[in-house]
């Protein structure tokens, strides 16, 4: 038996009434004090590729970063909060890392592509981050096999550079940063519809 999703909230959302919220079985995003339901759970392929890039990044750069696979809530104000893929913190900056989510601005916060995510993760959530001046912003698409890496350049979020194939993604934000699409997407299995 399915269940009916919940009806949104329409009037203003605080980010204490956010967390707050009964569990109901849904993610929800704030979005400039709206709750916005997230879509259904990601695909396998999804999951895995994320869980390799973790792997691959926390191998390189776990020493100096820390690395937080979603759901997790990056609280940015009282009125956005968003649950990226995966988040990368310097040790540096801990006290942003709190037992309820992160308190502040990331290093690195990385979406990775879904079936009717597209405008979502490079449209409303590039909005975000470009807002609060995330440094640097990854939306990966394990299907096309690229990696599009924006960097904070003249107060928004710019393309970089638009990784595939087995071409080093690397980062100036991080410089332990070395892998590329093509070797990460060689390890994920082989998967039937």
């Amino acid at each position: 038996m399915s269940r009916k999703p919940p009806q949104v909230r329409e009037e203003p959302v605080t980010y204490e009434q956010y967390a707050a919220l009964p569990d109901d079985g849904y993610r929800y995003e704030l979005v400039d004090q709206r709750l916005e339901l997230m879509s259904p759970a990601p695909s396998t392929i999804h999951q895995l590729f994320v869980a390799a890039l973790r792997d691959v990044l926390n191998g390189e750069c776990g020493r100096d970063y820390l690395l937080i696979l979603s759901p997790i809530d990056v609280v940015f104000s009282d009125r956005d909060v968003r649950q990226p893929d995966l988040v990368v913190v310097h040790r540096d900056r801990m006290d942003i890392v709190r037992l309820r989510g992160i308190f502040g601005v990331p290093d690195l916060v990385v979406e990775v592509l879904s079936p009717g995510s597209f405008q979502r993760d490079r449209v409303e959530k590039w909005a975000t981050y470009s807002k609060y001046g995330v440094p640097e912003y990854w939306v990966a698409d394990p299907v096309n096999g690229t990696l599009d890496q924006y960097v904070w350049s003249r107060d928004q979020l710019s393309l970089s550079r638009v990784y595939e194939a087995d071409e080093c993604v690397s980062s100036e934000r991080l410089p332990c940063v070395k892998f590329t699409m093509g070797g990460l997407l060689r390890i994920l299995p082989k998967l039937s519809e």
